[in-house]
């Protein structure tokens, strides 16, 4: 455990012993959130700084000399804080699937582990996953198991395919997360599958689109499924304005 790696009590109280601790002994090399200059958790004091608002808790680093440990809230799009959430790397791909009466639409949210937690009981727990399995998702064990309906989970789309992945904050009622900002590039029988049922299967967790292109979406999702990595649920879909 790094001892240069400092929290507030405001921000051990928000992420939990566990996953501060893990912050603490996994923090190494890191871009200071105020200053935007490299730091060194393993040499210098860091400061861990927590940002939430429309999208899941970003947890960020800052140098000792240059901001306090805080948990900070901003009301900002998504567009505003790319620069706040580099690195959380998020992809996306739309999966259509065969039916007696037509398709059925999938969404894949594929999303890198960020921050761990690990237990007492040497479990490791991704902490995006877990926010979602906490609103209803299931863990997928099979590629063919049955998703939840999660009502509190929505696939916001207008007709021309566009749209975006909200989530209900239960943290703040009458508020909502945005899992995904955007839709890949529209397919039109995904869309009118989806709005023909009125849902969309979405599987997320780390999938690995990006790391390896030499295997196909069915290939890696079945990978991702063997390792816990993927949890499902059946989304509805609503109309944007």
């Amino acid at each position: 455990m790094s001892t240069f790696v400092k929290w507030s009590r405001d921000v051990a109280d928000f992420l939990g012993r566990d996953a501060i601790m893990t912050v603490s002994r996994t923090s190494k090399d890191y871009n200071c959130f105020s200053c935007g200059q490299p730091g060194k958790a393993t040499r210098e004091r860091t400061n861990v700084v927590v940002v939430t608002g429309d999208g899941p808790p970003v947890i960020k680093f800052a140098h000792g000399r240059c901001m306090q440990s805080q948990v900070i809230s901003t009301t900002l799009p998504i567009s505003a804080r790319t620069d706040w959430e580099r690195g959380e790397d998020v992809t996306s791909l739309q999966l259509l699937w065969p039916t007696p009466s037509g398709y059925s639409a999938g969404l894949v949210i594929d999303r890198s582990s960020g921050v761990t937690a690990l237990h007492r009981t040497g479990d490791v727990e991704d902490l995006w996953t877990q926010l979602l399995l906490e609103q209803g998702f299931d863990l997928l064990l099979e590629t063919g198991q049955p998703c939840p309906v999660v009502n509190t989970c929505a696939i916001e789309l207008d007709t021309a395919g566009r749209g975006r992945v909200l989530l209900n904050d239960k943290a703040h009622p009458g508020q909502q997360l945005v899992l995904l900002d955007h839709l890949p590039d529209n397919l039109p029988d995904w869309t009118q599958a989806a709005f023909d049922v009125g849902a969309v299967w979405i599987f997320a967790g780390d999938v690995g689109l990006q790391d390896d292109a030499s295997q196909g979406a069915p290939a890696l999702l079945a990978e991702a499924i063997s390792k816990g990595n993927l949890v499902g649920a059946t989304v509805p879909v609503v109309h944007a304005s």
